[in-house]
């Protein structure tokens, strides 16, 4: 778990690289996020492969669902995003990034 109340203010990027990827045409992703605590509206993550940005959530998005609990023990369930998809992918290394603001 990364994050919580002021640990990424403003515009956070997290970032790994992969590298020495065997031959492929597709990628395949699948991704978990965990929106702990109140998140505002205006709040959003975007993510990007290779600086190609697959889509921007909000907690209004239609992905989220509410967790059965609160994983940091505030008083709301917290929102969970599962991202699912395939992009057309050649290269042998490949960056994902998490951007939150």
């Amino acid at each position: 778990m990364f994050g919580g109340p002021g640990i990424f203010p403003g515009q956070t990027t997290l970032s790994r690289t992969y590298s020495n990827l065997s031959p492929h045409n597709f990628m395949y992703y699948s991704i978990n996020i965990i929106a702990v605590d109140n998140w505002q509206p205006s709040d959003k993550f975007s993510i990007k492969i290779d600086g190609n940005t697959v889509g921007t959530w909000t907690p209004t998005s239609h992905m989220a669902t509410y967790g059965t609990s609160s994983v940091c023990g505030g008083t709301s369930n917290d929102l969970i995003y599962t991202i699912i998809g395939k992009k057309s992918h050649i290269s042998d290394s490949l960056t994902l990034e998490i951007i939150t603001d």
